[in-house]
């Protein structure tokens, strides 16, 4: 039985033959493969004896008249001779199916070994592939980060002379914007030199305007001195002029024109709180309550030639007992009558009862509190 196996050129193949026989010790087992190259030589073929029970294999190269010898020889009479009745073994068909077996096999792992190469090798194409494009990708982002870091670092060393102008223009707060930008930028990039020279500014910009302030602060300390000095004279000057109208308001008083008294004392008030005269504020409240009194007193003795002693002493807050012993002390001074709630006085006396409240309203301090307070 002839095997035809067509293999490749310019490769090597191995071949291992592992045979299991019964066949008794002393006889041969001959197996014959024919090997053609395809080409112009002739067929090679080589016979491999193996004498079972030692380690002796005897490979020979026979001629094709030798094989074809050994092959009718073989495929003759299958019993081997006058052997004991026909028990003997064909060798040869043993020897061509234990080779077609083991060709077979070797077929099969052939083609594995063949399959797993080439999946190894498209494997290894693939990952190489991957490997040439991600090189490419780091390159074509290198390059990219490169272009983009050289233009940042054009457009940073174009910023400089700006900064350096805010600097001399002593606008050292949007210096400092700009640097600290600048710094943030050139960090990203890895400008060492811009990084440097932006540092260097910037501390040299806080430091100008840590100078600037404090020499802003001192000038508004001198500032605030003199303008305290100018309000301090001008207070002490308003003091002398408002202390200075006050017998002028008295007087106003005493010719009972109180509507132009109460217009005085609250301008006097309104300078005086400008200035916190605290001493002639209080002068000018109780004056300026004074004179509302008074002007209300004298309109009702213009209107009436009697006045309710009650209206009296809720106007000057003085309980209405208080109020009749005090008229009751100034009955020698000047001439009036009480009938039953009213106070009578005469027209000419009426200036002489408003000079005695005048003088001694203020000596009083508010009996009707004070009598409440004491509850």
């Amino acid at each position: 039985m002839n095997v035809n196996t067509t293999v490749s050129y310019f490769s090597n193949y191995y071949w291992k033959f592992t045979i299991s026989s019964s066949i008794p010790v002393g006889h041969n087992i001959w197996l014959t493969v024919n090997i053609s190259d395809n080409s112009e030589h002739s067929d090679w073929i080589f016979k491999i004896t193996l004498t079972e029970g030692t380690n002796n294999i005897i490979i020979q190269r026979i001629t094709e008249s030798e094989y074809n010898q050994l092959y009718s020889s073989n495929n003759g009479d299958g019993n081997g001779g006058d052997g004991d009745g026909g028990n003997g073994i064909d060798l040869s068909l043993v020897g061509i199916g234990a080779l077609i077996f083991f060709i077979v096999i070797g077929s099969i792992g052939l083609i594995f070994v063949v399959n797993k190469y080439k999946k190894d090798k498209r494997e290894k194409k693939v990952s190489e592939q991957l490997k040439a494009e991600k090189r490419e990708r780091e390159r074509r982002e290198r390059e990219r980060y490169q272009k983009e870091r050289s233009r940042k670092k054009v457009e940073l060393e174009q910023r400089a002379p700006m900064i350096d102008q805010l600097i001399q223009e002593k606008q050292f707060l949007n210096a400092i914007v700009e640097l600290e930008n600048m710094l943030n930028t050139a960090d990203s990039y890895d400008l060492t030199i811009v990084l440097n020279w932006a540092n260097n500014k910037l501390n040299l910009c806080k430091s100008l305007r840590k100078k600037e302030r404090e020499k802003i602060l001192a000038e508004k300390r001198k500032r605030d001195g003199r303008e305290r000095e100018k309000y301090e004279k001008e207070r002490s000057r308003k003091k002398i002029e408002l202390e200075q109208r006050a017998p002028m308001i008295d007087q106003l008083i005493q010719e009972k024109q109180f509507l132009n008294a109460i217009r005085e004392l609250k301008d006097m008030l309104n300078i005086a709180e400008s200035y916190n005269l605290a001493n002639i504020l209080n002068w000018a409240n109780k004056k300026l309550n004074l004179c509302k009194i008074f002007e209300r007193l004298n309109n009702l003795f213009k209107i009436s030639e009697k006045v309710n002693l009650n209206d009296i002493s809720s106007l000057l807050d003085i309980d209405r007992g208080d109020l009749i012993k005090r008229l009751i002390d100034w009955s020698n001074l000047f001439e009036f009558t009480i009938d039953g709630d009213y106070l009578k006085i005469k027209s000419q006396d009426i200036d002489v009862f408003m000079d005695l409240l005048d003088k001694s309203y203020e000596k009083w301090g508010s009996p009707a509190k004070k009598k409440q307070k004491k509850k």
